[in-house]
């Protein structure tokens, strides 16, 4: 990708792990999408374009597909013409965060799996998303919304993990906050895992940094 993507060069994102670049990383776990549908008999939106193009960055784990973006371009991607991708990608145009950076996924990864209860359907999805973690490789995990943050329980990952009300509530709400939780997951992507230490201010209970 050319410097023009990163509108701050400082703060451009320092892959981890094997040295998959451009679309390897995106096809490998498409394909493991594919496998988890085919096995599940069931259709699943793939990770979009212009994502996941290099480990270390940061997975946004969603709730589900939903019915107005995924539903209609079959991929899972900050460009989709929904309410959620237009709030994401705001705030990361904002930040100046690229698109290469992030690993959009949700929870519950087939269409209609929001239709069971949501204990059972983040269970049945608890192996592709270990998977996924497994080959994105993720500096950080932004978890937004019910279901995100129940497989996050599940899954117990290792990684420095953001959880914060899905987007429709989140977002116009509380913008700046909003921002704080992607900006802080995004340091983590820059800096070496421990050079940003993360505490909970005692009064208001938000996630503050300090470095």
């Amino acid at each position: 990708m050319s410097d023009s993507a990163y509108p701050n060069k400082e703060r451009r994102v320092k892959p981890h792990g094997p040295a998959l670049w451009g679309n390897a990383l995106r096809k490998r776990l498409n394909a493991v999408i594919r496998r988890h549908a085919r096995k599940r008999g069931c259709r699943m939106p793939l990770i979009g374009n212009g994502h996941a193009e290099f480990p270390g960055g940061i997975l946004i784990l969603l709730q589900d597909p939903g019915n107005s973006g995924p539903e209609k371009t079959g991929f899972v991607d900050i460009d989709n013409p929904d309410p959620t991708a237009q709030w994401t990608r705001e705030l990361l145009e904002e930040l100046g965060i690229p698109k290469a950076a992030i690993t959009p996924w949700n929870a519950l990864g087939a269409f209609g799996d929001k239709a069971m209860k949501r204990g059972a359907a983040v269970r049945l999805n608890k192996p592709l998303c270990q998977e996924i973690i497994s080959i994105a490789k993720p500096a950080a995990i932004l978890a937004q919304g019910k279901s995100a943050t129940d497989m996050i329980f599940q899954l117990s990952p290792a990684i420095p993990t953001f959880l914060t009300p899905h987007p429709s509530r989140l977002g116009r709400a509380n913008r700046p906050g909003a921002k704080k939780y992607i900006e802080g997951a995004y340091l983590l992507c820059n800096y070496p895992v421990g050079f940003c230490v993360l505490r909970r201010g005692a009064s208001s209970g938000r996630l503050s940094g300090r470095w």
